[in-house]
């Protein structure tokens, strides 16, 4: 296979050979590795894998030394990111070519943009994160005053260790017990250990979330179950209600999750909880390799797709859907952070299934979210809600750097459309240097990424750190 195409199946098949050679030889001393803070197994001969690649290299590198105490499967490279530009062949590429013919003004990098070029090399982004993590373990966590904003700030940090691969925060934080405080806030939750194993690769990290995953599918609670069956039955407020999700002409809700809080005559399904489920079920497909996760996930997909996804603008709304009438309910409003986090699961949906229409779907969304006006200031930056006083503490605020991640993401898995990666990172970039140069003080940032800045206030912080580590994803060289 050297200097060849290494295939998905391949990959897995040196994957299980793996698992076998370590359940039989077993894991042996480990010893720190000086300056990272990880450990590497002494007594399993990674030369004879060395083919195996890490997910997001986008060349192929042996993972080499990149084991994990305990030592469990690494994960195989897909082969729409497997090997570097020289030996793939491009035609055989899914959904790396773009997906249109006149990609030139579909990609056009609008003249008005801020700065989209980003001065900053790749050592100096490490460390401006690394402050903004220091600033927040100093000032304290309780600066983020919502749970769920706590864990997607942990989510960023699990990003950036992988992204550099680091070892520091493995053992950081204690790790949460799921605290039933929401389906929102255990979902973030779910979303940060997913992470946190790409990150690090233990054995841990992998179960937990298969194990809140499970929690979502097979519950008998009506508020923790994802919609599976065309016909369903739930008991709320002493009245039993059926479901019907498949009605002629109306598209189905299946894989919608349901929203917390039930009442008798209020039975909603959630975009909000129905995006993150979809994104996490593709992540944990993909490492597990899991057909139920895979159907899952497409489920969910669909769903979105049917009821969330804006025709008029390809942008995602945050909307509850009535589960027995089978309408929208008034007061939906296009989201910022989960058109992000639909771009993300989209992405990786397409890793796992091949099928390139979700990557086409992810592309669309993301270009439509690059240049939507009601999101922008005519330069470019974002300024989702900052019509709100800067101290008011919400959620939107918070998750809007979740729309650069999300970008990122795409980027990441989708290396050989070059036109579209340098969409995206012109636009993080003009997040960024707005960022960095109009709304920081030392290192602490504002809402408002246009400046002036105000704070410190934790939704503010939490947003800026996905940006600045959506600005180091896409300026790796």
């Amino acid at each position: 296979m050297n200097g060849s195409l290494v295939s998905a199946r391949d990959l897995r098949q040196m994957a299980e050979k793996v698992d076998r050679f370590i359940n039989t030889v077993g894991q042996g001393d480990s010893k720190n590795q000086s300056g990272l803070g990880c450990t590497s197994s002494e007594s399993i001969n990674w030369e004879s894998c060395s083919s195996l690649t890490s997910i997001y290299s986008g060349t192929a590198t042996s993972i080499g030394s990149q084991s994990s105490t305990p030592m469990v499967k690494p994960i195989a490279l897909p082969d729409t990111l497997a090997g570097s530009r020289e030996n793939i062949d491009l035609a055989a590429l899914n959904g790396n070519t773009p997906p249109h013919d006149n990609f030139s003004s579909l990609y056009a990098i609008p003249a008005e943009w801020r700065k989209p070029t980003c001065l900053k090399t790749r050592n100096e982004l490490i460390v401006i994160a690394q402050d903004a993590i220091s600033f927040i373990e100093n000032y304290g966590e309780s600066i983020m005053v919502q749970k769920c904003q706590r864990r997607s700030f942990k989510s960023a940090i699990a990003i950036r260790e992988r992204m550099i691969r680091s070892r520091r925060y493995l053992d950081s934080w204690p790790f949460e017990e799921y605290g039933y405080d929401g389906v929102y806030d255990d979902l973030m939750l779910t979303m940060a250990r997913v992470y946190s194993y790409y990150a690090f690769q233990t054995a841990h990290y992998r179960m937990q979330p298969v194990y809140d995953w499970s929690g979502y599918v097979d519950s008998n609670d009506p508020t923790r179950n994802i919609v599976r069956h065309d016909r369903v039955m739930i008991h709320v407020s002493g009245c039993d209600h059926y479901l019907h999700l498949s009605s002629s002409g109306v598209p189905s809700l299946l894989g919608g999750l349901f929203a917390p809080n039930l009442e008798r005559d209020n039975i909603t399904i959630s975009s909000a909880k129905t995006v993150m489920f979809m994104t996490i079920s593709s992540y944990i497909a993909e490492f597990t390799g899991d057909k139920k996760h895979t159907d899952i996930a497409i489920l969910a997909a669909n769903c979105i797709k049917s009821w969330m996804l804006d025709s008029a603008t390809s942008l995602i709304k945050d909307s509850l859907v009535d589960a027995l009438t089978a309408q929208e309910r008034s007061g939906s409003e296009l989201s910022c952070h989960l058109t992000g986090m639909t771009i993300e699961g989209f992405t990786v949906l397409a890793s796992v299934t091949g099928d390139d229409g979700w990557r086409t779907l992810a592309i669309e969304i993301a270009i439509a979210a690059m240049r939507y006006s009601g999101w922008h200031s005519p330069n470019g930056i974002l300024t989702v809600c900052t019509d709100r006083a800067a101290s008011e503490n919400t959620n939107v605020k918070a998750f809007k750097g979740l729309l650069n991640r999300g970008l990122m993401v795409a980027y990441e898995r989708n290396r050989l459309n070059e036109p579209f990666c340098n969409m995206v990172r012109s636009y993080i970039n003009v997040q960024f240097n707005a960022l960095y140069e109009l709304s920081r003080v030392q290192d602490a940032y504002g809402v408002d990424w246009r400046g002036p800045y105000a704070g410190p206030y934790g939704h503010a912080l939490v947003a800026a750190f996905d940006t600045i580590i959506a600005a180091l994803g896409v300026n790796n060289v």
